[in-house]
């Protein structure tokens, strides 16, 4: 026998069902509900689904739209890195012919040679760029004031990128945050639903299907079912 306990326990929240699952299933039930409605039953029913439904279809559109954006930003500030590793690369070797890798002047730009340049990232870059820059414009060696602008103007750009970058990574998790909420928010509305109308045909298991289409719930190919998601409720 099933455990009273499990009655109470809400069924959408398992990870095997998708944020678009879960939104086909919320708005397929709707129509079903409207269509079963003929008497003025299920009105509190789809007012309060509705609502609910369209809280949470907004705010996973704004989080697909800012996850969007925040992998824009991500490609970007990547391609500025690598961009500004090729300028260094060059640098290293102009500075490697002019002075030679055994001068003060290079080990100050370049202690640790070609393996440095290889080993920038997020959490370095600063650190790294800031004092390739100061220690360029320091010192005694030939390198000209136009290659040095160029990677300044590029570490520039990086900077402004990276601000950008990380705004996008905050609102999107803001934008998580608030979905898993709304997400809960429309899983309890559905299990009322699912026991208000259970309570109306119990023993009669057939007509579940009269008011749900379970199968959307467990439809793994997301392409086919943003296609299928066309309409709201």
């Amino acid at each position: 026998m099933k455990k009273l306990k499990s009655f109470f326990k809400l069924a959408f929240t398992t990870k095997e069902i998708t944020d678009l699952n879960l939104l086909c299933f919320t708005d397929d039930h709707v129509k079903k509900l409207i269509k079963m409605n003929k008497d003025g039953k299920y009105d509190e029913l789809i007012r309060a689904t509705r609502a609910v439904y369209y809280g949470f279809l907004e705010n996973y559109n704004l989080k697909e739209e800012t996850s969007d954006h925040k992998k824009e930003h991500t490609e970007t500030v990547a391609q500025l890195i690598e961009e500004l590793k090729e300028s260094l690369r060059k640098l290293e070797a102009f500075l490697r012919y002019l002075t030679g890798k055994k001068t003060s002047e290079y080990n100050l730009i370049f202690p640790e040679g070609l393996s440095e340049i290889s080993r920038i990232n997020y959490s370095n870059i600063d650190d790294k760029l800031s004092r390739i820059l100061f220690q360029l414009k320091a010192s005694n060696t030939n390198v000209s004031l136009e290659i040095i602008e160029s990677i300044e103007n590029t570490y520039n750009t990086y900077q402004i990128a990276r601000k950008s970058q990380l705004k996008k990574k905050e609102l999107y998790s803001k934008k998580v945050k608030s979905k898993s909420e709304l997400r809960k928010d429309l899983c309890k509305q559905l299990q009322v639903n699912l026991y208000s109308i259970a309570k109306d045909h119990i023993n009669d298991s057939d007509m579940v299907e009269e008011f749900f289409t379970e199968n959307l719930l467990y439809i793994r190919n997301q392409n086919r079912l943003r296609a299928m998601h066309t309409s709201v409720a």
